[in-house]
């Protein structure tokens, strides 16, 4: 078997996985799970790169001992009141222009490419969005994109046979399974290297 490291980018796209597949507000368990031993502050950090990467809202509620997605378009009415009020207050949240590195300006830049790719955004076809939001994107960078995303269990790329850019998801991935995410020894997080076909 080949493991490889999984990288920051990676465990954030798989973070963001799990909080856009799972219908129910996530425990620290679940995300734990899927990504063996994360600490706590590195899951904050991935949670605050992808709210400044304006592509997800999240907050941790005391209360129900869980992390609620705020997305626009859950129901909310199964809340007691003040959860529903902080939530409408997330959703509501601006997040302030900070003055950012090149480099951390070029992660969160590709943290929106990638998450597009995902698929979440259910009026446009993943790739044609892609492709409209992101036009100045090189052969390279979509290339390095659509590699990243094979990593964590979707096909993005050109499909030969039909002429055209596919993406689609490995039918054993997903919340249900694991994405194939171990711990070392050493504590690193791996994930298994296979060779889509």
């Amino acid at each position: 078997m080949a493991y490889k490291v999984l990288k920051q980018i990676e465990r954030q796209l798989i973070l963001y996985d799990i909080f856009q597949q799972n219908n129910e507000d996530t425990r620290f368990s679940t995300i734990n799970y899927h990504l063996p031993g994360i600490t706590k502050r590195t899951l904050q950090r991935d949670i605050q790169d992808l709210a400044e990467a304006g592509v997800l809202r999240v907050y941790f509620s005391r209360d129900i001992g869980a992390y609620i997605n705020c997305n626009a378009n859950r129901d909310i009415s199964g809340y007691s009141e003040g959860i529903q009020k902080r939530i409408r207050k997330k959703r509501e949240a601006v997040m302030e222009e900070k003055e950012v590195s090149k480099k951390r300006k070029e992660h969160l830049e590709r943290l929106r490419r990638l998450t597009t790719l995902m698929g979440y955004y259910t009026y446009k076809n993943a790739i044609e969005l892609y492709f409209e939001l992101f036009p100045n994107a090189t052969e390279r960078m979509r290339k390095r994109d659509f590699e990243t995303l094979r990593h964590i269990g979707f096909f993005a790329g050109y499909d030969k046979w039909y002429e055209t850019y596919a993406l689609y998801r490995k039918d054993e991935y997903g919340i249900d399974n694991s994405y194939g995410v171990i711990r070392s020894k050493t504590g690193k997080l791996m994930y298994y290297v296979e060779e889509w076909h």
